[in-house]
């Protein structure tokens, strides 16, 4: 489980153990000024607004997350919002599609889901982005030295968007087939054409 979202359940079960301890303390001592069956029904307002509350920061998180998770392909180079960008020729020096669907693999697996937003360079438009929905992984190798274990994806679940600059100076996205596993995410970018040869833009 990743740690920002390790952090957002702590917050969740704390702020709901604190709610909860305050409404037994507060009916405990008899500090309510209504009728008792009335005062009891407040207090459940107020743990399930406080849920509620906290459900809705949880979702928000998530969303983030997969924002946080996308690439942006451009007829030559990736990008995204945390790893910045890279040429293609660089993180793929054989054209492999498959080897630029790891190379995002393990950038997703190394992800902090900080603040800090990379720049992209400028002029640089997408043409195709990848909107990872589900990406759940383990590490295999040494536990002391991480950074040099190896990646394994248990669970990849996304979208594959075309990409195209509206008038009004934002981009439209239009789905162009979904994904369960990396071979399948390589598949859909050679369908389209979405790596090496997208210079090309060609229309299906």
């Amino acid at each position: 489980m990743r740690n920002q979202l390790k952090a957002a359940i702590a917050v969740e079960i704390v702020v709901l153990v604190i709610a909860l301890g305050f409404s037994v303390f507060y009916v405990a001592n008899n500090l309510y000024r209504t009728s008792h069956a009335l005062d009891v029904l407040l207090v459940v307002l107020w743990v399930l607004v406080a849920a509620i509350g906290l459900l809705v920061f949880r979702s928000r998180t998530l969303v983030r997350e997969e924002m946080v998770r996308r690439f942006y392909l451009s007829a030559d180079g990736l990008y995204n919002h945390e790893i910045g960008y890279a040429p293609l020729s660089k993180l793929a020096p054989e054209h492999d599609t498959y080897e630029l669907v790891m190379f995002a693999a393990e950038a997703l697996a190394k992800m902090s889901y900080g603040f800090e937003v990379a720049v992209p360079p400028e002029g640089f438009e997408p043409i195709f982005m990848i909107s990872s929905r589900t990406f759940n992984f383990h590490l295999v190798g040494d536990e002391e030295e991480p950074e040099y274990a190896s990646v394994v994806i248990d669970q990849w679940k996304g979208v594959l968007y075309k990409v195209e600059l509206v008038k009004s100076g934002n981009h439209s996205y239009t789905e162009l087939g979904t994904f369960d596993n990396a071979k399948e995410l390589a598949r859909l970018l050679d369908n389209y054409e979405a790596t090496f040869d997208a210079e090309e833009d060609v229309e299906r």
